[in-house]
């Protein structure tokens, strides 16, 4: 999936702050947005030398996406299910309380995962090209 973005901040390591808007290629999940808004920044490596101003073209892999959807929500509700699974042996108010417990373990979970998921390679959105540049060269 290719998205457009402006650049709106170059940080002091060279990463480039992108800012763009959703498009149907989206969804509605808002994963990645802000509540209410239909804007979102994302840190990226700047490899082309991006400026503040510049609208640049941005790359996730259709797989990498569907993996990190996976993580995202299938965690959760595997946590949900064996939560209420283990718990439904004791009774139903256990299950309920396991079944939150687990679900809530599962976000722990996932803060971890995203440390360290964070760092690989085919994990990160790459920026592949400036579409428009307003400096002069």
């Amino acid at each position: 999936m290719e998205q457009s973005g402006i650049v709106v901040d170059v940080l002091d390591n060279g990463d480039a702050l992108v800012r763009f808007k959703r498009t149907s290629a989206c969804g509605h999940c808002h994963a990645c947005f802000r509540l209410g808004s239909d804007e979102a920044d994302i840190t990226i490596e700047n490899k082309l030398q991006a400026k503040v101003g510049d609208e640049v073209e941005i790359s996730i892999h259709g797989k990498t996406m569907m993996q990190s959807s996976m993580i995202a929500y299938g965690i959760p509700l595997i946590f949900l299910i064996v939560g209420v699974c283990l718990g439904s042996l004791i009774s139903e108010i256990a299950a309920l309380l396991t079944g939150i417990s687990a679900t809530l373990l599962s976000f722990l979970v996932l803060k971890f995962l995203d440390k360290t998921l964070r760092n690989i390679n085919r994990f990160k959105p790459k920026m592949i090209k400036i579409i428009k540049s307003d400096r002069i060269d």
